[in-house]
């Protein structure tokens, strides 16, 4: 990873001035790169949440979602769709200085509770959170959106 990012850094990777081959490039060596690290990625993932919040992922790996806007069958919880007791936990991870107050999480059925860790309570929380359906024409059955 310490090795693609220093050719990220290279002028034409940081002003954008790169001819299209280049970029290409640089864009399968930064995918190369997220996906080799990813293993080591969910270990400091699964430690920091244990720390913070005392759960832990026991025997299931986290795994990323890489996918801006796409759908829940983008993720690896598209996997699980038919799943009737699908028990999911998702962690937001923003590397960016920008606070966010909101996220947008594609789930695959309209009805499902969620919660959030409230660290002054110490404790997992009830979550209000607005559904919006959508019709995904990747389904096999429209009904269930």
């Amino acid at each position: 990873m310490l090795d693609v990012m220093g050719v990220l850094q290279h002028h034409d990777a940081v002003s954008g001035t790169e001819r299209q081959l280049v970029a290409d490039d640089y864009n399968w060596r930064l995918s190369k790169a997220v996906e080799a690290n990813s293993f080591q990625y969910a270990k400091v993932i699964d430690e920091l949440i244990q720390q913070d919040t005392g759960y832990s992922s026991k025997s299931i790996q986290w795994q990323q979602c890489l996918k801006t806007n796409g759908t829940y069958l983008d993720c690896p919880i598209g996997k699980h769709q038919d799943d009737p007791s699908l028990v999911m936990a998702v962690v937001v991870h923003n590397p960016s200085s920008h606070d966010v107050s909101q996220i947008k999480i594609a789930v695959p059925k309209k009805e499902y509770s969620a919660k959030i860790f409230d660290k002054a309570k110490g404790e997992f929380v009830a979550l209000e959170s607005p559904t919006v359906c959508m019709n995904d024409p990747t389904s096999k059955d429209q009904e269930d959106q």
